[in-house]
């Protein structure tokens, strides 16, 4: 049996975009290691999947 996800909110297209440049002005080279260490736990962004 495959589960779906139950996600409560969407991104906006504003904040989509806010996050790409940030991640393309910083040191990374991944877009997972960034949103695991930047977005996660200095922003604060725990309601995201």
């Amino acid at each position: 049996m495959v589960r779906k996800r139950n996600r409560k909110f969407q991104l906006s297209l504003s904040e989509v975009a806010t996050i790409a440049v940030y991640f393309h002005l910083s040191h990374y080279r991944e877009f997972k290691n960034f949103y695991l260490i930047e977005l996660k736990k200095n922003m604060k962004i725990n309601e995201c999947p």
